[in-house]
């Protein structure tokens, strides 16, 4: 097998659920060289990256695009001594039900979705609700190797970031949700310490940032290399139509296989 064979998109999903994409990714950079060949490192990207063309939204405003369900969470997050203005950060997550906006026909458009520019500071803020963890897809031979193993299918809860700016490497991360209890067994592997972020509760209503009770904070860092700037295609196009069948959980529900 080619080393362009190996990092197939086909693949990914089976890689993803047996460690070997987190192998990959820790060595290709190592190996690149010796394989003289252009080898790019692979990262969990997610199967439900927003498509291009969105448009950017104001400082402080919220993913939800309809009626909102679930706890409130506040997130604020800064460029790490890298005061770059003008990056656009992507950020997805899965409802408080676990599923993607456009993987579920009952979600308004670009929910839970959204697009945000960096300040002077590098800072960006938003406000959405606290995600849940979710079942990757068991279908075919994924999901035939999952029920061999005895393994659940779960993904911890999560927040997508992706942090566009040109003259740097594009950067794309999966910050988790610490309460998770799938949290020590992802089913892709996902999860290492420095992705878990801190998560503070609020049991005191702050009306003047519209944040019922209780609420949520997430103050989190990034940093951005110098490098090229490239947008990765969105895997899936369209949003899935009425009917769809729904993903359905291996597993017990305390986070074990």
């Amino acid at each position: 097998m080619h080393m362009s064979d190996i990092m197939a998109p086909g693949n990914a999903a089976a890689f993803d659920i047996t460690h070997i994409t987190e192998l990959l990714a820790d060595n290709v950079d190592r190996l690149a060289p010796l394989l003289q060949v252009p080898v790019k490192r692979r990262v969990l990207l997610g199967t439900f990256v927003p498509a291009s063309g969105q448009g950017t939204q104001a400082a402080n405003e919220r993913l939800w695009e309809a009626a909102r369900a679930g706890d409130t969470a506040r997130i604020t997050a800064a460029l790490a001594d890298q005061p770059i203005a003008g990056a656009e950060v992507d950020v997805w997550h899965s409802s408080p039900e676990g599923r993607y906006e456009n993987q579920d026909p009952g979600q308004a458009e670009m929910n839970l979705r959204g697009r945000f520019l960096t300040d002077h500071k590098g800072r960006f803020t938003f406000r959405s609700v606290k995600p849940a963890g979710y079942p990757v897809p068991i279908d075919g031979p994924v999901g035939e190797l999952m029920v061999a193993t005895s393994r659940h299918n779960f993904r911890p809860a999560h927040l997508h970031f992706m942090l566009f700016k040109p003259g740097f490497k594009t950067l794309i991360s999966q910050i988790y949700c610490p309460d998770d209890p799938y949290l020590a067994s992802d089913a892709q592997f996902g999860v290492t310490r420095a992705l878990i972020g801190d998560f503070v509760r609020h049991d005191a209503a702050e009306g003047g940032l519209g944040l019922p009770a209780p609420w949520y904070s997430l103050d989190q860092r990034f940093r951005l290399e110098p490098g090229e700037a490239r947008r990765p295609r969105a895997p899936i196009g369209a949003k899935a139509a009425p009917g769809a069948p729904a993903v359905h959980g291996l597993g017990r529900a305390d986070g074990s296989s």
